[in-house]
């Protein structure tokens, strides 16, 4: 699946 993941500054896409 698609998480949208965002720590402070950075934004990153987890892939489950």
């Amino acid at each position: 699946r698609f998480f949208p993941q965002t720590h402070g500054r950075h934004s990153s896409f987890v892939v489950v």
